[in-house]
């Protein structure tokens, strides 16, 4: 007797499982669940910051004073606010007589995030661009850098 109640629990619980498993592909089939998501980065959701914005110094080979390097973060996200992972990032100045460090290209991180230090021997205001390699897409609203003497 107990082996047949055995054997009847066992048919439950597997046609259970399949029953699940069933309504899983049939909601979100494998194609979905197995598919790498590779999306573009959209210019209006991507984001830039700088931090300092103002007052980076500048300085020039006479000088004594060190110029302080200003952090450039680029966070790239695609049309639904979802981060977008290893993308190359590249940054650029106009006028482009700034220090970018380590380079001016980047891969975006787990979070989507690429960092750059910037520094400048010219005191000014700098436009910056970031712009996403792959797609060759521009980031709209990005903040401008300026180094004060």
């Amino acid at each position: 007797m107990k082996d047949k109640a055995f054997i009847s629990l066992v048919g439950v619980f597997f046609f259970l499982f399949v029953a699940a498993i069933g309504i899983i592909v049939i909601n979100n089939p494998t194609s979905n669940i197995l598919r790498a998501k590779n999306s573009a980065p959209s210019p209006q959701k991507s984001f830039v910051i700088v931090y300092p914005q103002v007052s980076g110094i500048a300085s020039d080979a006479n000088s004594s004073k060190t110029p302080i390097k200003i952090k450039v973060s680029v966070y790239l996200r695609d049309v639904n606010g979802n981060i977008v992972p290893n993308r190359p990032v590249k940054i650029s100045t106009n006028p482009s007589s700034t220090i970018i460090s380590p380079s001016d290209t980047a891969s975006t991180n787990e979070i989507g995030m690429a960092e750059f230090s910037v520094s400048s021997m010219v005191p000014g205001e700098f436009a910056l661009n970031a712009t996403d390699i792959e797609s060759n897409m521009s980031i709209s609203n990005i903040p401008t850098l300026e180094f004060t003497e």
